[in-house]
């Protein structure tokens, strides 16, 4: 079944900011994002959804066309904040 869920950002040219909230399983969860454009190739980006199941990304984005891009990042568990995944 399709769960409920609410998103707003706010964009500018280099800056964008996201925040909303789900439900998943019954439980509201948190979401929020921002990521930093430096260019049309690279971008510095942060995500975060709440609930123990789920994690904290920092990573990056490089295009290198229109239709290729690599998004390596690095996951923390938010139920083990020491447990790394990438």
């Amino acid at each position: 079944m399709p769960q409920p869920l609410l998103e707003a950002g706010y964009y500018t040219e280099h800056h964008k900011l996201i925040a909303g909230g789900l439900v998943v399983h019954g439980r509201p969860e948190a979401v929020l994002g921002y990521a930093y454009d430096y260019d049309k190739h690279w971008r510095f980006q942060v995500d975060y959804q709440s609930g123990r199941e789920n994690f904290f990304t920092v990573g990056f984005t490089w295009s290198l066309n229109d239709e290729f891009q690599i998004n390596p990042a690095i996951y923390f568990s938010n139920d083990q904040p020491k447990n790394i995944a990438e």
